[in-house]
């Protein structure tokens, strides 16, 4: 009788004691989970040489999400180094749509970490796939064959627009209108914790713009997209291109589409052939008449709250788009 009732009570307490380190467990969860340490973005630019093009990598205390890998052997190697110096698990690279600038560097950056899977939307990699061997020809012609990597890697398509980093979301808003045409083919990702908008060639910082892919119909498209990046009131939003060492700004961000801003005493612009309209003006592209064209309809990343001043854009004879 003694015995049953020992076994009882051991029985009793043991079921107690599971119970209170289950509690204890979930909170601890919780708790760490709360006290995790805010992510971070750390944005590499391109020179003039490499289009002034933007990759932005997005880690905690353990893991690391890349968005856009460059497209010269040299700016993917140096990224690849930045990378690596975090010392973060690279789990994942994100294309923000299929232009050559924003993945052919991802072959090189495989060989430093390699099994990391590189993700596009499927209508991305359709369009990357009808149009590489094209546009492989002329950048290698252009820039030399040495400067590319010879081993494109075409992404896979995502598992889906949600990932995180150390339990923290990470979130695509896919199939939006960019530059890219036919589209809409762009892509932002947001990361909710920062309320930062990494947004490829949808927005452009201090750079002449391209729109040679669009149209009328794409163009408004463009407009509604701004719109809706601009409800998510980023703080911060990472352009697809621009000088580097371009003025970063506190406050919140501010999309604004069709319009002609200038630059007053900023930092160099990416280097544009033509002759200048003053201090104050970007340069005009070689062929261009000396007035500045409105952008109507095109998009651009504008001065930020609490910046200096904004920028005048222009459209950019730049590389045919890949």
């Amino acid at each position: 009788m003694t015995n049953r009732r020992d076994r009882l009570a051991f029985g009793i307490l043991s079921g107690l004691v599971m119970a209170a380190l289950a509690v204890t467990g979930s909170f601890g969860g919780r708790l760490a989970r709360a006290e995790s340490a805010p992510l971070v973005l750390d944005i590499y630019t391109a020179d003039s040489q490499g289009l002034g093009v933007t990759s932005t990598l997005i880690y905690g205390d353990q893991e690391a999400i890349l968005v856009d890998t460059q497209f010269r052997i040299a700016d993917a190697e140096k990224l690849a180094d930045r990378i690596a110096a975090k010392g973060r698990r690279l789990k994942a690279i994100l294309i923000t749509h299929p232009h050559f600038d924003h993945f052919y560097g991802a072959s090189v950056l495989l060989k430093r970490f390699p099994g990391t899977p590189v993700y596009a939307s499927a209508s991305d990699i359709e369009y990357i796939k009808g149009s590489l061997a094209n546009t492989v020809a002329q950048m290698r012609a252009r820039v030399g064959a040495e400067a590319i990597p010879s081993d494109i890697q075409i992404p896979q398509a995502w598992p889906g627009t949600q990932f995180t980093v150390d339990g923290q979301a990470v979130e695509v808003m896919a199939s939006l209108q960019g530059d890219v045409g036919p589209g809409p083919r762009n892509n932002v990702v947001w990361v909710p914790s920062l309320a930062a908008a990494i947004v490829g060639d949808i927005a452009f910082n201090q750079v002449h713009l391209s729109l040679r892919a669009t149209d009328a119909d794409s163009r408004k498209a463009w407009q509604e997209t701004l719109r809706l990046i601009q409800e998510r009131n980023p703080r911060t939003v990472v352009a697809g291109q621009e000088p580097p060492g371009a003025a970063r700004h506190s406050g919140r961000a501010r999309l604004q589409p069709g319009v002609s801003h200038r630059v007053r005493g900023g930092p160099g612009r990416v280097p544009q052939r033509g002759r200048a309209r003053g201090r104050d003006e970007a340069e005009v592209p070689a062929g261009r008449s000396g007035r500045n064209p409105e952008l109507h309809g095109g998009a651009i990343l504008s001065e930020l709250e609490g910046g200096a001043g904004g920028q005048r854009l222009q459209h950019h004879s730049r590389p045919a788009p890949g």
